[in-house]
């Protein structure tokens, strides 16, 4: 997994350096980068860059990641797709099959890894499938499996507090491998699959030879308060919205249901997230309590529409 090849423009600074190669490994004509507060208070900053203007916005998100933001990014195109939270041997298992085009430690013993599934453009919607179908073949986050879902840029610190360090201190994100400009040979397969069946590879069971079956069983969700669980849905929505777009209250919060019900949150606790966000706060008590009891049905109708069977 280690990778220790240096630009040619190492010039000692790492963060640079990692940042500039995981760019390089996944070209596009701009990427959106975004800066998260940590504790899920206060404004997410977002950014529109060209390649050449990371070395100008570096500092700025230097000192973002210091005030306690997580900083994430990626390419503004949607043939290259991430497969986020996957173990190290899931991450063996997906290299032996694919081509990656970079490969990030986002957490010790974390991974993300990126695939460029084409050449040439990608519709969102089949990207989308792609990603869904990645994250459930190789155990990866199925919440986090979208065209437009950002990963942790690396050179830059997570700020997770079960990360913390003994000193206090933050672990770095890691650039394990950066390998691109290249297109996965498996891509178009990968593509042509995704749409036969965009819904199920969502829900789907995991692969029979998936490396999470050798795995000790996933991590249990974290369970936050509950203003503290709707804030984090919030900071994620936003950071994937295009640019310009104003985010609809209602449609957010069942986006949010359904990624919460996604990774094993009950339906009453989902309840209760969507009773601390803000539109349902700017209701009557049992107004909120009917919209927050609505929005988790029909969230987990939505996810209960999907077919099951392995595609």
């Amino acid at each position: 997994m280690k990778n220790t090849d240096k630009p040619a423009d190492w010039g000692g600074d790492r963060t640079r350096a990692a940042v500039l190669r995981w760019a390089a490994a996944l070209p596009a004509d701009r990427y959106l980068v975004a800066a998260i507060p940590a504790g899920a208070n206060g404004p997410t900053h977002r950014r529109l860059l060209g390649p050449g203007e990371f070395d100008r916005a570096l500092g700025w998100l230097r000192w973002l990641n210091t005030c306690g933001h997580h900083i994430v990014g990626r390419p503004w195109d949607p043939r290259h797709v991430l497969i986020d939270d996957l173990s190290q041997a899931a991450v063996e298992v997906v290299t032996a099959r694919h081509r990656p085009a970079a490969i990030v430690e986002s957490s010790p013993g974390n991974f993300q890894v990126w695939l460029t599934l084409a050449e040439g453009s990608v519709l969102p919607a089949a990207a989308g499938a792609a990603a869904r179908l990645l994250a459930a073949r190789y155990g990866g986050d199925r919440g986090a499996a979208s065209a437009s879902q950002p990963g942790r840029l690396p050179g830059l610190t997570n700020r997770k507090p079960r990360h913390c360090l003994p000193t206090g201190l933050y672990p770095f994100a890691l650039l394990r491998q950066a390998a691109g400009p290249q297109v996965d040979p498996v891509g178009a397969e990968i593509l042509a699959k995704a749409l036969q069946c965009p819904a199920s590879a969502a829900h789907a069971p995991r692969s029979p030879d998936s490396a999470a079956s050798s795995e000790k069983p996933r991590r249990r969700l974290i369970r936050r308060a509950p203003a503290e669980e709707h804030a984090a849905a919030m900071a994620r929505i936003v950071v994937v919205l295009p640019p310009g777009m104003a985010l609809d209250r209602s449609r957010a919060d069942h986006a949010a249901a359904r990624r919460l019900l996604a990774r094993g949150m009950s339906v009453a606790e989902a309840i209760g997230v969507m009773l601390a966000g803000e539109r349902a706060r700017s209701m009557p008590t049992a107004a909120a309590e009917a919209y927050a009891q609505r929005t988790v049905e029909a969230a987990k109708a939505s996810l209960g529409r999907l077919p099951a069977p392995w595609c």
